[in-house]
């Protein structure tokens, strides 16, 4: 994130990140209660499961994230190393 989010957008899009991650998972736990009661435990895990597998298939697709690259840190030149 730190290497494609701009720094004035970092602190809102960490904290969409935070909320995405710690907020909903809860709301994960109150619907899957009942429709395990409804389904059936096995079939509500069965689709969970197919869910992630699927949903991060899909992100898999989008060409920006196929084609995202690290970037590597310039290496200092031996004059720059002495320098510091």
């Amino acid at each position: 994130m730190q290497q494609e989010i701009p720094l004035t957008a970092f602190s809102r899009v960490a904290a969409y990140d935070a909320l995405g991650s710690f907020a909903l998972a809860p709301v994960g736990t109150v619907v899957a209660g009942p429709l395990a009661g409804i389904f059936g435990t096995a079939a509500v895990l069965n689709v969970g499961g197919a869910l992630i597998v699927v949903l991060t298939a899909l992100v898999l697709l989008v060409p920006e994230v196929r084609h995202l690259r690290r970037e590597t840190p310039a290496r200092p030149t031996p004059t720059e190393s002495r320098q510091q």
